[in-house]
């Protein structure tokens, strides 16, 4: 099915996702039917699974790693350390330094 080929693609390149249009295109669907489908499918738009890869790779890395946030940051797809504070803390709850000392803060949520 051309939306479970387009999940599998969006968990392949979460860090730097093709558009909706590009993702449409790679599985010869139209931007419409994409987006429609993959809230039938999954109960969330394309960018919430996008997000939540990243929260998840995050998440993960502030708890096995001694990594900085600004690295993680980058890493796991945003300009600025921010951006991804920002995103992190609405995702989880806590911000990613809280979470780093407390890993129980933060329980993924799709």
């Amino acid at each position: 099915d051309k939306i479970i080929q387009a999940k599998e693609i969006i968990s392949d390149c979460f860090i730097h996702p093709p558009t909706i249009a590009q993702l449409a295109k790679m599985v010869a669907t139209n931007d419409f039917k994409l987006k429609k489908g993959f809230r039938e499918i999954f109960g969330a738009s394309v960018f919430t699974h996008v997000l939540y890869y990243r929260m998840n790779l995050a998440r993960q890395l502030l708890i096995d790693t001694d990594q900085q946030i600004k690295d993680i940051a980058l890493e796991v797809g945003y300009s600025t350390p921010q951006h991804f504070s920002t995103a992190f803390k609405k995702h989880f709850g806590a911000a990613p330094n809280r979470v780093r000392k407390n890993p129980d803060l933060a329980i993924l949520r799709m």
